[in-house]
Order: C-alpha cells, then sequence, then structure tokens
C-alpha cells in the first residue's frame, strides 16, 4: 500500500487529527506484516505533533523490527527526516520502558496542573 500524504493531508502535515487517520490506516497493515510506504512528496511542512499520531503511536503494540521491515518513507524535506527521527526515537523509549513512560507521564500531568 502507498499512501500520497500531499493528496490526502495537502502541503502541510500539521494536525494530530490528520495523524490520527493516518494511523488508522497504516496501523491494521503493519500488523498484518504487510508493506506500507509513505510518501511524503510535495508535502512542504510536516510537524512533530502529527508524526507522533501517525506514526509515533505504532510503537505501542507494533514491534520496532516489524515498523523497520514494511514501512517505508520517501520524499521526505531534510526537516522532517528530523522530526521523524526524533518521534521514532521517542517513541521507542516511551513504549519499551515503563520507569519512563510513567517519568514523561508525571512530567505532562505537572505541567498540565
Amino acid at each position: 500500500m502507498k499512501l500520497n500524504l500531499k493528496e490526502m493531508i495537502g502541503e502541510d502535515c500539521l494536525a494530530p487529527t490528520d495523524g490520527d487517520r493516518i494511523y488508522s490506516i497504516i496501523h491494521p497493515e503493519l500488523l498484518a506484516d504487510r508493506q506500507v510506504t509513505l510518501d511524503f512528496t510535495a508535502v512542504r511542512v510536516v510537524v512533530s505533533l502529527f508524526l507522533n499520531q501517525a506514526i509515533g503511536k505504532l510503537y505501542a503494540d507494533v514491534p520496532p523490527e516489524r515498523i523497520r521491515a514494511n514501512m517505508t518513507v520517501v520524499g521526505l524535506n531534510d526537516p522532517g527526516k528530523f522530526a521523524l527521527r526524533r518521534v521514532v526515537d521517542n517513541s521507542k523509549n516511551y513504549y519499551a520502558d515503563k520507569n519512563y513512560r510513567a517519568a514523561i507521564d508525571r512530567s505532562i500531568d505537572t505541567l498540565e496542573a
């Protein structure tokens, strides 16, 4: 399956709701061990908030090895690549280590109070 993000979302991938939409499409594909390509060609802006919802949440229940083997990202500009690396690294840590996850959640709760 190949998803053209420019056609689906537009030139700017900003909204978490758009990320949720992409997640809902790719999550079952990866769980079924099927190939997914995310094509960001002609997308101008991609932010972490979008990527957290679209890709970061995958690490909650899809093994990183399966994501790496079955998901390809193409056409992403340099700032988008940087954001994606951060999202992937943070998500792996967050979902792999319950102590790390608890510390992050406590920090967020403190900020929201």
